[in-house]
């Protein structure tokens, strides 16, 4: 453990600029910084893209934002920004080399990074003091959260996100189109090809549960396949159950802000899709996430508090953590079949218990 935040009016500055899902799970350290210097500032340097799920933390009192696409020009007026504020302390949750230079930008005479043996890109030349090495058996938040403990903070039992539903609610109501009644909201499209789900189960999926409830379904992506084909040719396996759907599959992919999907997802009956950050979006507004995963760690990676909904690659998948799967035709994906996912979302809808999906039985990946 490290030195102890100074009293009062601490200076704290987080430095995580991305991924979407890694910026979800690092708002509850700003609530714990929060929560123990009342009295202290709170700043985050983020990407500009994820901006605005940081600005809706109501712990967090400044953000600085990195124009990732504006390429070295970003630079210096990112330095200037960082050095607006002097700063007591800088966390560097991103552990690369650029998140380290920034924190060594800022001025903070202590900059608190992960072990050497967890961080990458020679990051830990530029922190003058790491927390305790965790690997990778402890999930992302957790991990996140030790850096509280480094100050002498407890690790809170229920992580605070710190996301207001009324601020969540104005933004509902520019939403350019929503659901008739309760619904469900599924994810699509992730930053690795390997995570995707088939979008002819995810279409299958949708049918079986407009044919069997009263919910309505909502797609949602952010990803860069969010919208992919599913390998027919022109046509969209997706598209055409919306098509079919009578007005309650809803198809918001590509469609909405940040700070809409957010909204969307907090008054969802569920969440549900492949290993991106809506499901971490997701958890930070509350609402259970059923994770889909094939290459991923779900012990690692699923969502806070949707850990028991987590369905794995039922059988041996040989792409883990590569972002292209070596199997034919994305086994290790292809393998969760909708009827699978519809068996745990009854489940998590308060059904009848069905079989354990993360039983490691089953078939093995195809090289």
């Amino acid at each position: 453990m490290g030195r102890s935040l100074p009293s009062g009016e601490c200076s704290s500055l987080i430095v995580l600029t991305g991924s979407l899902g890694d910026v979800a799970r690092g708002l509850p350290l700003a609530g714990v910084l929060k929560a123990a210097r009342p009295d202290g500032r709170v700043t985050w340097l983020v990407e500009r893209r994820w901006a605005p799920l940081v600005s809706l933390c109501r712990h967090v009192d400044r953000v600085v934002e990195f124009d990732r696409a504006a390429g070295a020009r970003a630079l210096a007026p990112l330095g200037r920004a960082l050095r607006q504020d002097r700063y007591d302390i800088a966390f560097d949750l991103q552990r690369l080399f650029k998140s380290g230079l920034f924190a060594r930008w800022s001025g903070a005479p202590r900059r608190v990074g992960f072990h050497p043996r967890d961080s990458r890109e020679l990051n830990r030349f530029f922190n003058t003091e790491y927390i305790a090495p965790h690997g990778t058996s402890v999930s992302k938040l957790r991990h996140y959260l030790a850096f509280a403990e480094h100050v002498g903070l407890g690790m809170p039992a229920v992580p605070d996100f710190g996301l207001d539903a009324a601020r969540l609610g104005r933004h509902r109501r520019t939403v350019p189109a929503h659901p008739r009644g309760p619904y469900v909201v599924l994810a699509s499209g992730t930053s690795w090809p390997s995570k995707d789900w088939p979008a002819h189960e995810a279409a299958r999926l949708c049918r079986l549960i407009v044919a069997a409830t009263s919910l309505d379904v909502v797609l949602v992506g952010f990803g860069p396949s969010a919208r992919e084909r599913d390998g027919d040719g022109d046509h969209d396996a997706l598209s055409r159950a919306v098509r079919d759907g009578g007005g309650r599959i809803v198809d918001l992919r590509g469609r909405t802000s940040l700070a809409e999907l957010a909204s969307m997802l907090q008054t969802a009956e569920l969440a549900l899709g492949p290993d991106t950050g809506t499901g971490h979006v997701a958890a930070a507004v509350g609402t259970p996430y059923l994770g889909l995963f094939g290459p991923t760690d779900p012990r690692r990676v699923a969502p806070w508090g949707s850990e028991p909904l987590a369905v794995k690659s039922p059988g041996r998948c040989r792409c883990s953590r590569r972002r292209r799967c070596r199997s034919a035709n994305d086994w290790c994906m292809a393998s969760v079949t909708a009827d699978l996912v519809w068996a745990r979302m009854k489940d998590a809808l308060g059904g009848t218990p069905v079989e354990d999906a993360l039983g490691g039985g089953g078939q093995e990946c195809p090289a």
